[in-house]
């Protein structure tokens, strides 16, 4: 053993001691309660707030991050999980009949770009097909130089075709929103990723609150993101397998991911930027911009995140330059903004 090799082991180690006095009791009281105290499950310096009147939390920091207890010792990992699709089960179901409820309570727009990503974005739209006791409608933006999609999506779900210059354009997630915002019926608006599953209350969650007055709501609480190997085993059994760790588990997700708002209120605040081509950047600079609206920030549901390859753009070592847009857009008045935005013309 080499030294470099002898120091990792050796951190490897006091990692370990640190999870087993100072997190194992904790996740595992957390878990085994009768009660929601497993959403208040974090990192040792976490601060957290608690919503004042029902269950959710907010995390009270700017970032995303991951749980470090689940990276040490996998089964923490495997067991929130597996209480959190107890409390808010995932279903996958192959058909759902269209809505015959004008307009909808919700549209979902999905962005889509390749056949690379089309089985996790079918099993996407399964956990969407079992959304209950809502009436939706699920649009699928594909951005291509052909059609590639079409014919193989469900017949309940709509199709939008941004036509490309070609094959090589980088996929532009802002675009396909405001595209599918524009056709879109629902009152509320699920801007929602391709790569996602969620709990069959999702919508239903979120349409309540809209009709208490918010007009941005984020009730991410976990994403837990699976392997490659126990992505590929749900692609290929339908059945969502929680007896394998997930790879890792997100918290904060505010704009990322998955994000709810009034239709309203999308355009009010201009909608996303399309000239954030590539990935990265997008939402953040809109999350920004929805903080001035009235937004439910307290979050509890879990999602699952199907594994792919990672987008180009995010790879090691490429050059991000949305995200520099990003840092350059936070030299402006968010208020200025968002008269930016809506004075051009996007998406016609």
């Amino acid at each position: 053993m080499n030294n470099h090799t002898f120091e990792k082991f050796i951190f490897f180690l006091r990692q370990l001691a640190g999870v087993l006095f100072k997190d194992l009791f904790r996740y595992l009281s957390a878990i085994n309660k009768d009660s929601d105290e497993w959403l208040m499950i974090s990192n040792r310096n976490d601060r957290l707030i608690s919503s004042p009147n029902i269950k959710g939390i907010q995390c009270d920091w700017r970032y995303t991050s991951m749980l470090h207890a689940p990276q040490i010792m996998p089964f923490l990992g495997k067991r929130l999980m597996q209480r959190a699709i107890l409390d808010y089960p995932i279903l996958l179901c192959e058909e759902r009949k269209k809505t015959k409820h004008f307009p909808p309570d919700a549209s979902i727009i999905i962005g889509h770009k390749g056949k690379e990503r089309l089985p996790n974005l079918l099993l996407t739209l399964s956990s969407i097909a079992a959304q209950d006791d809502v009436s939706l409608e699920c649009i699928v933006v594909e951005q291509s130089y052909h059609k590639e999609i079409e014919s193989l999506l469900p017949p309940w779900v709509r199709y939008e075709y941004i036509k490309t210059i070609d094959n090589d354009v980088p996929y532009n997630r802002s675009l396909s929103f405001n595209i599918g915002s524009k056709v879109a019926s629902g009152k509320l608006l699920i801007l929602h990723d391709n790569d996602l599953l969620i709990p069959k209350g999702y919508v239903k969650a979120h349409y309540n609150l809209m009709n208490e007055g918010y007009d941005i709501i984020n009730l991410k609480r976990y994403i837990f993101y699976l392997n490659q190997h126990h992505t590929a085993k749900i692609i290929k059994t339908g059945f969502l397998d929680l007896s394998i760790p997930p790879a890792w588990i997100m918290q904060n997700a505010t704009g990322g991911g998955s994000i709810t708002v009034r239709r309203s209120s999308y355009f009010a605040i201009g909608g996303f930027d399309e000239e954030f081509v590539g990935w990265g950047g997008e939402d953040d600079e809109f999350w920004e911009r929805a903080k001035t609206l009235k937004i439910w920030p307290f979050a509890y549901l879990p999602l699952i995140h199907l594994w792919h390859k990672e987008q180009e753009g995010k790879l090691p070592g490429t050059r991000n330059v949305t995200r520099t847009r990003y840092l350059n857009l936070m030299n402006l008045p968010i208020e200025q903004r968002i008269k930016d935005l809506k004075e051009r013309h996007y998406a016609s």
